[in-house]
């Protein structure tokens, strides 16, 4: 099987019952799940940080567009940034300034550990770290 082609299918348990399919070059995370490196727990929770990384991210950054969009009028958008802001401090808490780096990094930002990391050595202590951030924010939630 090609392995551009290949999927991998992750369950996230605060969503719904139904999987998601994700081509394992698309993410590190579904690449680390393909291999049997993540465990649910840790998928779910990579899953979490990445929804979070976005509503708070992309309610950040201004619309490319003419006309100016007003955010009072929709409390709905400040509320979840607001709400966003504070698991993704509270997840830098459990985490640390660096850990939390490496998870926005690879979860957040979609960047595999391949591309940040040349040697093999860095590259299996980062995915060790990844593992037991994950654990970490799963714990915790």
């Amino acid at each position: 099987m090609n392995a551009k082609l290949k999927t991998v299918e992750l369950q996230d348990r605060q969503k719904s019952e139904t999987a998601i399919l994700i081509p394992i070059r698309d993410s590190s995370i579904a690449t680390l799940a393909a291999h049997g490196l993540l465990d649910a727990e840790q998928v779910s929770a990579a899953l979490h940080f990445r929804d979070l990384w976005e509503r708070y991210c992309n309610l950040s950054r201004p619309a490319m567009a003419f006309e100016r969009i007003d955010a009072s009028r929709s409390p709905d958008v400040l509320s979840a940034k607001a709400e966003a802001k504070k698991e993704l401090a509270k997840i830098r808490g459990i985490t640390g300034n660096y850990g939390f780096q490496l998870l926005s990094k690879i979860c957040g930002d979609g960047y595999h550990i391949r591309d940040l990391y040349s040697g093999r050595r860095e590259r299996d202590t980062h995915t060790d770290l990844l593992k037991i951030l994950l654990a970490q924010v799963a714990a915790s939630r």
